[in-house]
């Protein structure tokens, strides 16, 4: 990890100073305490990334700051340097939110990997909270309301946002498959990249695979210069395929080795290309249906990591604007079982994808007429 601010606390004045010496050698910008309430006080203006903490201190102990920072800092990982004697001490500071402990005398080298694994915790906790603060953004300009039932929705969507799985979203037309696709690219690592969004349905089955995975020229006839397809164009970005059923099955299955091994072949190429891609996919077909007919290649459950959610309308005789129906996010190592409840947005306008070239590299490019 790179530079970071440390408070190191330790009531012996000559041991802290030397941990400080050590911990600026390796880059950091050290502040020093002798006690709790000096600790509280340094911690407050230094704002440490990390504090470093003896836990056996006369009259404030490393429990006692512990639990003051909890207050001030409830994000700052503290980590206790203890003595053989102390450790069910130790053991006791973890169950209370410490985020490591460290016997004495001191290894160095477990030492400055704890303080890593420390900071990386805080920078996940950071990302975290940015993102919350953008999807309080998003549900103030995409989405309505925010009772209990639409926060589960922002919470479903913060979770899988920040990763890098595909998701395929299913249901009716009109239930928001694309909002919610560009939600998750808007809160994801890859939200200044583009977001390229075809509809599947509105390009002729002659020319799908052209389209998706682009031509060289001479492929074939009309085929008069070299084009990239949409996986290029979205290269480092998101890449929405809207309805996903539309595409035959045996380009779904060159489709699936495209996301299993992050490469393509030009219709017509010899060389393969490497993509980074993420893909997000919707069909208002049944997923689970169309695979055991074999209508659908098993793109959802390949081995690379993926997530499925389904939406549906509200009932007859509700309300106009779209609910979310139960759903269950799935990938390759565990299952979780979520509930997507009723919820409501801005009246919903359907979008028209129509085949073309994408206008632009921008994050949010919409696909436009040939």
């Amino acid at each position: 990890m790179g530079s970071a601010r440390i408070l190191a606390v330790d009531d012996e004045r000559d041991t802290c100073e030397a941990l400080a010496e050590m911990l600026s050698a390796w880059g950091h910008k050290v502040e020093t305490a002798f006690d709790g309430h000096d600790a509280l006080k340094k911690a407050a203006e230094f704002r440490p990334d990390v504090v470093l903490s003896d836990l056996a201190m006369p009259e404030t102990d490393g429990l006692w700051l512990l639990r003051a920072l909890k207050e001030d800092l409830p994000d700052c990982p503290v980590v206790f340097l203890t003595g053989h004697g102390t450790i069910d001490a130790a053991v006791a500071a973890i169950r209370e939110g410490a985020y490591d402990f460290i016997v004495k005398p001191l290894d160095t080298s477990r030492l400055k990997v704890c303080l890593d694994r420390a900071l990386e915790k805080k920078e996940t906790m950071r990302e975290v909270q940015t993102l919350r603060r953008r999807l309080k953004q998003l549900g103030s300009s995409e989405f309505i309301g925010s009772s209990a039932p639409m926060r589960r929705v922002f919470e479903l969507i913060e979770r899988v946002a920040p990763s890098k799985a595909s998701v395929a979203i299913s249901g009716e037309s009109g239930t928001g498959k694309e909002m919610v696709s560009r939600a998750i690219h808007n809160l994801s690592t890859r939200r200044e990249k583009p977001f390229i969004a075809i509809n599947c349905a509105s390009i002729p089955a002659s020319l799908m695979e052209s389209e998706i995975f682009g031509h060289e020229r001479g492929a074939f006839t009309g085929a008069d210069q070299r084009r990239p397809g949409v996986f290029e164009l979205a290269h480092n970005g998101t890449l929405f395929l809207d309805e996903l059923g539309e595409i035959p099955v045996e380009l779904q299955a060159k489709l699936l080795r495209v996301l299993e091994e992050g490469k393509l072949r030009r219709l017509g190429g010899k060389v393969e290309i490497e993509v980074d891609v993420r893909v997000l996919c919707a069909t208002n077909r049944d997923l689970k249906a169309e695979i055991k007919n074999g209508r659908s290649a098993r793109i959802s459950s390949s081995g690379s990591t993926s997530s499925r959610s389904s939406c549906r309308p509200c009932a007859s005789g509700a309300t106009t604007s779209p609910s979310w129906s139960s759903t269950s996010w799935t990938s390759s190592t565990a299952t979780r079982r979520s509930a997507f409840p009723a919820c409501t947005r801005r009246p919903w306008r359907r979008s028209r994808h129509t085949t073309g070239r994408a206008t632009s590299a921008s994050s949010a490019t919409r696909w436009s007429g040939r």
